[in-house]
């Protein structure tokens, strides 16, 4: 579900980046655009998501295509490399799932399109993924990292086992501890464990 996507985007070497970090996150690209004038000629609109660049160097803008997608009920996500206020505010009113800002980092496209997917079908998914926004458990929502770490603790109490399975060093595990224990504002594992429970009751 969710699966398939297209990129509006008029940078050939975008596409490919774009394209490539996608495919590495199971996603399947079932076509790209130059174009928001080739999109709505060549378009079956067999897809799931779009990615669409707000600026585009043809007559119609991304903000054209956001339009068109809309109607058809398809959720999609904005990409830009421009702050300018006015197109960002037109932009908004549209409703986009997430904006993306170029150059593109990998963790945020997949927690753009996770919790896109969460939104829609929230039954199917992780129950860890609610920390991924605004929650009542966290001053700010967890990281797709900082929720393998979560994850793991409630299985592996030794960080030296933790470090192990999530191929990252302790000291880097002890990181990403510090910042989760600030979030749920706490001081330490057993602490953070017993709140992990507690909201497991509750479901």
């Amino acid at each position: 579900m969710l699966s398939r996507i297209i990129i509006i985007e008029d940078e050939f070497f975008v596409q490919i980046h774009l394209t490539k970090i996608l495919t590495n996150l199971g996603y399947q690209v079932v076509n790209s655009y130059h174009c928001t004038e080739d999109f709505l000629e060549e378009t079956d609109w067999n897809f799931d998501i779009a990615l669409v660049d707000i600026f585009l160097s043809e007559t119609l803008t991304g903000i054209d295509a956001a339009k068109e997608i809309k109607q058809k009920q398809k959720p999609f996500i904005f990409l830009t490399a421009n702050q300018d206020s006015t197109t960002i505010l037109e932009a908004a009113q549209l409703g986009p799932s997430a904006y993306l800002t170029k150059p593109f980092i990998e963790a945020d496209i997949e927690a753009a399109l996770t919790i896109l997917k969460l939104k829609v079908a929230p039954s199917i998914f992780d129950p860890f993924f609610v920390f991924l926004k605004n929650n009542n458990y966290t001053t700010t929502p967890l990281t797709l990292r900082e929720i393998d770490v979560l994850k793991t603790i409630l299985l592996e109490t030794k960080n030296s086992i933790t470090a192990k399975k999530l191929f990252i060093s302790e000291n880097t595990l002890k990181t990403h501890l510090r910042n989760i224990y600030k979030k749920f504002i706490i001081n330490d594992k057993s602490e953070l464990i017993n709140i992990i429970r507690e909201i497991s009751k509750k479901k």
